[in-house]
């Protein structure tokens, strides 16, 4: 490095003499530390290199002045950084903004021509209508997969149709008779000969009566027809007194399905604990004796409730005499029945051990 000096007192046009540059003295300044020009420059020169390569010794963007052009206003480059990041994150975020699908170029490829990303949609989107609308080029059923379930085993669908084909219910005069009738609620279908049916009426009551399993369910759940009844016979004779009206009690039940007789307490009454019409009957047998005559009595609440039976002592002698009778009472709870027995043979006389009295509820 040289530096050129003037002979005179720095007067223009003078003859310069050449100085070598470490000849001339430099004052070390700021980050100077050199005292002459040419390790000055030195210097100088591995300070900017050093700034050149080094990041740490980089400006700081904000430090570094722009001049706005375009959309950005920002005057340095950091404001100017931030301002281009908000403007691109409101592209992506905003469809308003964003690019639309014309504007964006396509490469043709295979069957598509469209040189623009929405001419490659209409072209894809007319091929695939006419793909859907157009037959010839549909797809074969037996080229479309099918899952197997159910009692379906085919992997195909066209082997999935042939196997639905093959199982379905043939054509039939029984079905097409029933198909042709209009199912109503309470209606049940029935033929009426080779290949005719009609509907019969088929109630609640009717579908309740056949729902049962046995006899006696269609009786009492079907029907409504509940089992009452009772049975009863005496463990002894019982003596009864010339001429005299007398109870007839029954200490031995043989059945009893709805509590209506008691062994004990007012063993002669039958006593009605549901309501209905009910059956009445009874057997009565005195001992043997050939004189006067034998009266039996039904009553209802201490009333007669149908013609007394009488029977001449002297048409039985030798032998045992029985009365038999049964009547239909309407019969309402706490009503009761009993038998009256009388004879006039002279003395005491015996009702017999096997007498019975029973009572059946007929609805």
């Amino acid at each position: 490095m040289t530096i050129e000096r003037s002979s005179g007192a720095g007067a223009p046009g003078t003859t310069a003499d050449t100085v070598a540059a470490n000849k001339v003295v430099v004052t070390p300044v700021g980050n100077l530390a050199a005292d002459d020009a040419q390790e000055a420059f030195q210097e100088l020169d591995a300070d900017l290199t050093a700034h050149m390569d080094d990041t740490a010794g980089a400006h700081a963007a904000s430090a570094i002045a722009n001049t706005p052009a375009g959309a950005v206003v920002a005057t340095t480059v950091q404001a100017a950084i931030n301002e281009l990041d908000v403007d691109l994150t409101a592209h992506f975020a905003d469809a308003t903004d964003a690019h639309d699908a014309s504007a964006i170029s396509n490469v043709p490829a295979g069957a598509i021509v469209a040189t623009d990303v929405q001419g490659a949609i209409d072209e894809l989107d007319a091929d695939l209508t006419a793909h859907i609308n157009d037959t010839v080029d549909a797809h074969d059923a037996s080229a479309i997969s099918n899952v197997p379930a159910g009692a379906i085993a085919a992997t195909t669908v066209q082997a999935a149709i042939d196997e639905l084909d093959a199982e379905k219910q043939p054509l039939d005069g029984e079905l097409t008779a029933l198909a042709g009738l209009t199912s109503a609620a309470d209606k049940l279908p029935y033929f009426t000969g080779a290949g005719a049916a009609a509907l019969a009426d088929l109630t609640s009551v009717a579908r309740t009566l056949i729902a049962q399993t046995t006899q006696a369910l269609m009786r009492s759940v079907g029907l409504g027809l509940s089992d009452i009844s009772v049975r009863v016979t005496k463990s002894a004779n019982q003596s009864i007194n010339d001429a005299t009206s007398t109870l007839v009690t029954f200490d031995t039940e043989v059945f009893d399905t709805d509590t209506m007789h008691n062994n004990v307490t007012n063993n002669s009454r039958l006593t009605v604990t549901t309501a209905g019409k009910y059956l009445v009957g009874f057997t009565i047998g005195f001992a043997a004796n050939a004189t006067g005559l034998r009266l039996i009595d039904l009553s209802k609440n201490g009333v007669l409730a149908a013609p007394p039976l009488f029977l001449s002592g002297t048409e039985l002698a030798g032998a045992s005499s029985y009365f038999s009778g049964s009547v239909l009472i309407n019969l309402v709870a706490t009503d009761y029945v009993e038998i009256f027995a009388r004879q006039d043979s002279g003395g005491a006389l015996n009702v017999n051990s096997d007498s019975v009295f029973w009572a059946v509820k007929m609805n």
